[in-house]
């Protein structure tokens, strides 16, 4: 049998822009792109800031790709036994990274407006440029109110 190795993607002019940006937990970020970046870029703490409503810099202590999922779905039973060798294909270039997280020095703070940049991203093409956008960490969840929470009624007392 014949191999054929298709690497497809969409043609633009334009660099890669962050598309959205969402909290892992209080000390991670994700951020999407809305185009696939250079595989062969080496993406780190340089290519990005996160600036707080008062122009004060995050500290940035690591930028990686998402951590791949190596969770498997468990088998009811046993597959017999397959003797047969398969060669698995490698593709030829590494796949294009659509998203990184982003692991901050100290927590985000609820409620807060965070104005995070990406510099230098290289597209697939070849061109590069910056991209922003304003993330707003969600509000902490109020804590519920002693005089609302329902009281169930006192049992009646044991009969003697």
């Amino acid at each position: 049998s014949s191999v054929v190795e298709l690497l497809v993607f969409t043609r633009d002019s334009v660099a890669p822009r962050i598309r959205e940006v969402a909290s892992i937990d209080s000390l991670s970020l994700r951020v999407t792109f809305d185009k696939p970046v250079d595989p062969t870029q080496q993406l780190s703490v340089a290519n990005f800031t996160i600036v707080g409503r008062d122009s004060v810099p995050l500290t940035i202590v690591n930028v990686a790709p998402p951590a791949r999922d190596t969770t498997s779905a468990t088998r009811v039973a046993p597959p017999a036994r397959d003797t047969t060798t398969v060669v698995t294909p490698a593709m030829s270039r590494s796949m294009p990274i659509a998203q990184v997280v982003i692991r901050l020095a100290r927590p985000l703070i609820a409620g807060a407006t965070y104005r995070v940049r990406a510099l230098g991203l290289r597209g697939l093409l070849g061109i590069t440029g910056d991209s922003e956008r304003v993330y707003a960490v969600p509000a902490a969840a109020p804590p519920a109110r002693a005089d609302t929470v329902s009281r169930q009624p006192a049992p009646p007392p044991p009969r003697r």
